[in-house]
């Protein structure tokens, strides 16, 4: 089913978790920018903090978003995995932001994949280190307020969207290629 073209913020995403029956904790906290702000500000019941990063490919046009768990060391080596490298993605701009997941700076998450219309955002990779958490958390497109919700009510989102993640290890660095004649 496709979804309506419209722009989700956080009462049109709680509409619809409740109209795809899913569960789900609200946190309303200050405003956090920073991994540093989300352990100070946050306390979650179940889930680990996520951090989240958008990239940009500039080459090719197309954005990437990253979810790993906050103690995961995000590596270089996985861009290969995308079809990118580490060298061509740049942190996206404020303007890509908006017009892509329809967030600001600092209000990144998966859930705004929803508002991502023309399918701009190439892959969404998951930290395979989530794979073994029973629960995610993400902002519901703004800052001041985090959703904690199952990882498989997580995916039933994102079939929702017929978005299917890339589960991958980020931590993996660059292997060194050395030709020893």
């Amino acid at each position: 089913s496709k979804m309506e073209k419209k722009l989700y913020g956080p009462t049109e995403l709680e509409d619809l978790l409740r109209e795809l029956k899913i569960e789900y904790l609200m946190h309303e906290h200050e405003p956090v920018r920073t991994l540093d702000d989300m352990k100070q500000k946050i306390t979650l019941k179940h889930a680990p903090l996520i951090k989240n990063i958008f990239t940009k490919d500039k080459k090719k046009n197309g954005c990437f978003l990253i979810s790993a768990h906050h103690a995961t060391q995000v590596g270089k080596a996985f861009y290969k995995k995308i079809g990118t490298t580490y060298g061509n993605c740049r942190m996206a701009d404020e303007k890509t932001l908006d017009e892509t997941l329809g967030v600001k700076p600092g209000q990144v998450t998966p859930f705004a994949l929803i508002n991502d219309h023309n399918h701009n955002v190439r892959r969404f990779v998951l930290d395979a280190n989530l794979m073994k958490e029973e629960w995610l958390s993400f902002h519901p497109m703004i800052h001041t307020k985090t959703v904690e919700i199952k990882r498989t009510d997580f995916f039933k989102f994102l079939d929702k969207l017929e978005i299917t993640p890339e589960i991958l290890d980020l931590s993996e660095e660059e292997e060194e290629v050395k030709t020893q004649e």
